[in-house]
């Protein structure tokens, strides 16, 4: 073999032009996609750093709504996880402080289960006697954030009366398929559990105080 064979492509400039023309196309499409992040990609906030507030009013927007579902099940999770990184306390104030924005069904109902799920988690992993305690500042929190007089109508109205009762299930079971559809059979059954347990608090809370 000599020195022209092993030196072909300098021997072409047709093909030395088509490498220089492949490379410039190459770097040109890296610019134009570096260019399209910067100009183009949504401006999402990060949950996990941003404050919880903005975090929550971001899902309000055109830009929220524009992302794929990929997307936007990927927010509704970094939002849950930075509720359950809070203290209690930071939860509360959360809590209140979100009360007020009007989210759309589909964006509440899915950072709400997710939440839920996080809440069930929690609970389940402690002992009985953790659990107690644990469940007692949940309802705390919750009577704190919605109005204790609110709860313990609703739960006096869901005991004896009877059409309240039903609108209430009727309501409820409408919800479950499309709040639950993405969860398990297991994780269904570890929140039907936490609820009993949840219904038997607000019983000894409001009749045996």
């Amino acid at each position: 073999m000599n020195i022209h064979e092993t030196n072909w492509i300098s021997s072409k400039p047709a093909v030395k032009i088509v490498m220089i023309c492949a490379s410039v196309l190459a770097v040109g499409i890296l610019v134009v996609g570096l260019l399209w992040a910067a100009f183009f990609e949504p401006n999402v906030p990060d949950p996990k750093t941003a404050e919880v507030r903005e975090a929550v009013e971001f899902m309000k927007t055109d830009t929220f709504r524009k992302l794929d579902t990929a997307r936007r099940n990927k927010y509704y999770e970094d939002v849950a996880d930075r509720f359950h990184s809070m203290s209690h306390q930071e939860r509360l104030e959360a809590g209140q402080n979100l009360r007020g924005l009007k989210l759309s069904r589909r964006d509440r109902e899915a950072v709400g289960i997710k939440i839920l799920q996080g809440y069930v988690d929690e609970y389940m992993e402690k002992s009985p006697q953790e659990r107690r305690v644990y469940m007692n500042s949940v309802q705390q929190m919750v009577e704190r954030v919605a109005g204790r007089s609110k709860l313990e109508n609703d739960y006096y109205r869901v005991k004896t009366d009877s059409e309240f009762r039903k609108k209430r299930i009727a309501g409820g079971i409408k919800q479950l398929p499309r709040g639950l559809r993405t969860t398990s059979a297991r994780d269904r059954a570890k929140m039907a559990h936490t609820m009993r347990d949840w219904m038997a608090t607000m019983h000894n809370r409001y009749e045996n105080p």
